[in-house]
C-alpha cells in the first residue's frame, strides 16, 4: 500500500523532474532566440553570440529580462524590434524545444 510518505516522496521527485526538464529546454530555446538574434543583427559569429545569451539567461532566468536584454542588442545595432514577434517566436521555440525533448 502507498503510504502518505511515498506519494510525496514520488510528487517531490516528479516536480525535480519538470523543473529541470524546463531549465534544460529554457536553455536550449534561449541558444537558438541567440542564433536567431546573431542572424537579425548581422553578427560575425552567431554560434558565440549565442552562447554568451544562453549563459547570461542562466543568471537571469526570467523571460522578461531576456526580452529586455534582446530589445538592448537591437538598440544597440539601431535596429528595430517586434516585442509581439519577439515574444511569440521564443513561446514557440519553447514548445518546439520541449516536443523534440520529449520525442528523443
Amino acid at each position: 500500500m502507498v503510504t502518505l510518505r511515498d506519494r510525496a516522496n514520488a510528487l517531490e521527485t516528479q516536480f525535480a523532474y519538470e523543473q529541470s526538464f524546463l531549465f534544460c529546454a529554457q536553455s536550449r530555446r534561449n541558444r537558438l532566440l541567440g542564433l536567431w538574434v546573431a542572424d537579425q543583427l548581422g553578427e560575425t559569429d552567431p554560434q558565440s553570440f549565442a552562447d554568451a545569451l544562453c549563459d547570461w539567461s542562466i543568471a537571469h532566468f526570467s523571460d522578461e529580462e531576456l526580452i529586455t536584454k534582446v530589445s538592448q542588442e537591437f538598440d544597440r545595432a539601431e535596429r528595430p524590434l517586434d516585442l509581439d514577434g519577439l515574444t511569440n517566436r521564443m513561446h514557440t521555440l519553447l514548445g518546439d524545444v520541449m516536443r523534440d525533448m520529449r520525442l528523443a
